[in-house]
């Protein structure tokens, strides 16, 4: 069976399995949240992968230039874990809103926007991560970009 949007579910497998695992475990993670993280298995990672390179969503940095109607983005320091916080709930997704998580082509999980706006420092490491954030329909999305910078892209404009 190909995956897609209507059966990725079928590719979450067990948080124990994941390879970020380690992030979260340890952590003063509420249990309750931790069920939350739906980490994808390499097909159903594969699938998100080859989605947003289909849609040619990072075939410039931080998004194809034209892709958005609106990019902008903040840096993230050390000390403005607030900040970061507030400008994410500012974006108006739902705090339940399903969202994809994307690292590389072996790597992904699903998880509510809460839980990534509240835990981004657990989803996110500075210096060895580029991972990208977006709702199916690719209507927005984030970059949180190895070099401390997060980057915003709403209102797509190429929709094919």
């Amino acid at each position: 069976m190909e995956t897609d949007f209507n059966n990725i579910h079928h590719s979450i497998i067990n948080i124990e399995d994941f390879s970020l695992y380690w992030r979260f475990e340890g952590e003063p993670f509420p249990e309750r949240d931790l069920k939350m993280i739906e980490p994808l298995s390499m097909q159903g990672a594969k699938f998100l992968s080859d989605f947003l390179k289909n849609a040619d969503l990072h075939a410039e940095e931080p998004f194809k230039t034209g892709f958005f109607k609106t990019v902008n983005y903040t840096n993230i320091t050390d000390d403005n874990a607030v900040f970061i916080k507030e400008w994410l709930y500012g974006k108006g997704i739902s705090p339940d809103k399903k969202v994809y998580l994307i690292w590389d082509m072996e790597t992904a999980a699903i998880v509510p926007f809460r839980v990534l706006v509240e835990y981004f420092e657990d989803f996110y490491y500075p210096s060895s991560d580029d991972l990208t954030v977006f709702d199916e329909g690719l209507n927005w999305a984030l970059l949180f970009h190895h070099a401390d910078i997060l980057f915003w892209g709403e209102g797509r404009l190429n929709i094919s």
